[in-house]
């Protein structure tokens, strides 16, 4: 699945949904993990997807539907949740909440999701990295390894909005920036020294 963004929407309702969860004494984890199996069989299914999405479909029509595909499948609360967004429009945001709610019960457990993209696979080096990693962002790594071989060497780390990339074609681009930029005031001097003779 491809990489998700939340906005305030996302936020609210992942927040609500804990709350919910906590209030009831349930396992907001399985919850979320509840939510993604959903997203995954949206992903396998385009049909299904089209249906959770699609403004065509009537609300009432798409909630018998819900009740019937999901009760006693997902937990209860999970069911509810899905209809409440069928009911209030918002079934497309699905993404974007359970991606809210997934990094606030990694929050609520001291889990920290990262995102490792090397040049080639370094399977081998996993755990030591992972435990590199974990050392440097203070909690339980979650990490999803990535592969990109124009990264020559080094590697990136994406942990939440920030982004520590040190691999050499990102060093060669500050170079060759660099170069340019120095290069770009040469010129401009030396264009003003023979402007001005």
């Amino acid at each position: 699945m491809s990489e998700v963004r939340t906005d305030a929407l996302s936020e609210r309702y992942a927040e609500s949904l804990q709350e919910l969860v906590v209030a009831q004494g349930g396992d907001f984890a399985a919850v979320c993990e509840s939510l993604d199996g959903v997203l995954e069989l949206a992903a396998k299914e385009s049909s299904f997807a089209e249906f959770l999405r699609s403004p065509i479909i009537d609300p009432k029509k798409r909630d018998a539907s819900l009740v019937r595909m999901f009760m006693g499948q997902v937990e209860p609360v999970t069911l509810n949740f899905l209809r409440l967004l069928n009911n209030k429009g918002r079934l497309a945001a699905l993404p974007g909440i359970v991606e809210a709610a997934k990094a606030r019960a990694d929050a609520a457990a001291g889990r920290v999701r990262v995102s490792v993209t090397t040049p080639a696979d370094m399977s081998s080096e996993h755990d030591a990295l992972a435990e590199k990693i974990g050392a440097a962002v203070g909690g339980i790594p979650v990490i999803t390894w990535k592969v990109d071989p124009t990264l020559i060497g080094g590697l990136r780390l994406q942990v939440g909005d920030r982004l520590i990339d040190g691999s050499i074609a990102s060093r060669l681009r500050r170079l060759e920036y660099a170069l340019q930029v120095e290069a770009g005031a040469k010129i401009r001097a030396r264009s003003s020294e023979m402007v001005g003779s």
